[in-house]
């Protein structure tokens, strides 16, 4: 049996990553109430941090390749703009309760798992 080689290890979270996603240009991992931002090419290069969340980050999703979604124990959905390079969410929604988890739909709708045990199908381009 032949040994698989690591073609690269990212690093830089301070605890267990339980989330990874990525769009065509990034890639993107959770642990604890962080968000790291890689980009993809020819090698992976940390691209941007996102501590902004007040608690744990649940679940992030690509909802193009260049915005982001990620939903926290905050009670909060914030959308980033990757292509500005900047750590200032677009929009930040107060849902009030937990959000548990987050999946862009075919359609381009955004589901959103709430703590009340309902998921919400929302639009992510009228989000306010």
């Amino acid at each position: 049996m032949t040994a698989k080689r690591v073609i690269h290890d990212l690093t830089g979270h301070t605890g267990c990553v339980n989330v990874i996603k990525s769009s065509n240009t990034y890639l993107a991992s959770v642990a604890d109430d962080s968000i790291r931002i890689w980009t993809i090419g020819s090698g992976y290069s940390l691209y941007l941090t996102f501590v902004e969340h007040s608690d744990l980050v649940n679940d992030i999703e690509f909802i193009a390749s260049n915005i982001l979604v990620s939903g926290s124990k905050d009670n909060t959905i914030k959308i980033w703009n990757l292509a500005s390079g900047s750590i200032n969410s677009v929009n930040t929604i107060n849902f009030g309760i937990e959000i548990y988890a987050l999946k862009l739909l075919i359609n381009g709708n955004l589901a959103i798992a709430l703590q009340n045990n309902m998921i919400e199908i929302r639009n992510p381009n009228s989000m306010n």
